[in-house]
């Protein structure tokens, strides 16, 4: 009997800092206009939420805006209703809004994973727009525990985590391709080949670039299109 009511102790005790937790959320949470575009490649226009609570570690961002809940899920509601509804990723097929002068744009995508279980193998994320050019290049956003290996026994698991990016690069030819070494592709140069970077850009390029200069490689490549462009129409 006395173990029934430590449990239900428990229970009533969780089930409140969750509903503090919500509550808080929603209370942070900030309505700014954006669109939301249907599977059916319609654009609806409304209400976004976004927030400034970081819900996993209590903080409040001034600056900054809340990043890992829009990656699988976008709180919106169009014009003229007065529900807010959410998508997940993978049930539209994109999103965006203007904060703070800074645009945000989010387009879904299946992303596959390495693992040998079925179900965890093709995950639905709304990646973020990071450049727009002649190759567009998306980011994700990801954590990991921290775990505490100070202890002679078994790690133990702390409050801490680790936020870490993946870059992903995109056109209509070749899809979507992470920004890192696999099968056939061990350098920054193999990935630019791939997507039909010309070779003569590819070619001048220092042979210090690695994946993690990517950005400015494809910043690069369409000044330097732009530049062989004039030429052509000059001459």
């Amino acid at each position: 009997m006395e173990t029934f009511r430590n449990f239900r102790f428990i229970f009533l005790g969780t089930l409140i800092i969750l509903i503090l937790v919500g509550a808080s959320y929603n209370a942070k949470a900030k309505k700014v206009p954006g669109y939301l575009i249907t599977n059916e490649d319609d654009t609806l226009y409304g209400e976004i939420k976004i927030s400034h609570f970081n819900i996993l570690t209590g903080d409040f961002l001034f600056r900054s805006i809340y990043m890992d809940q829009l990656h699988f899920e976008v709180v919106f509601r169009e014009n003229d209703t007065g529900k807010f509804s959410a998508f997940k990723a993978g049930e539209i097929l994109g999103f965006g809004f203007d904060h703070r002068k800074q645009s945000y744009i989010f387009q879904s995508f299946i992303l596959t994973s390495n693992t040998p279980l079925k179900r965890e193998k093709y995950t639905s994320r709304f990646l973020q727009l990071c450049y727009l050019g002649e190759v567009a290049l998306y980011r994700d956003v990801n954590r990991i525990a921290n775990y505490d290996n100070t202890t002679e026994t078994v790690p133990i698991l702390t409050d801490e985590t680790f936020v870490y990016y993946e870059y992903y690069l995109y056109n209509l030819k070749e899809g979507l391709n992470k920004v890192e070494p696999k099968e056939g592709i061990s350098t920054i140069t193999d990935l630019l080949y791939l997507y039909k970077l010309e070779k003569e850009f590819i070619e001048q390029l220092p042979g210090s670039y690695k994946f993690k200069d990517v950005k400015q490689i494809l910043i690069s490549y369409d000044i330097w299109l732009n530049q062989q462009r004039n030429r052509k129409i000059k001459a």
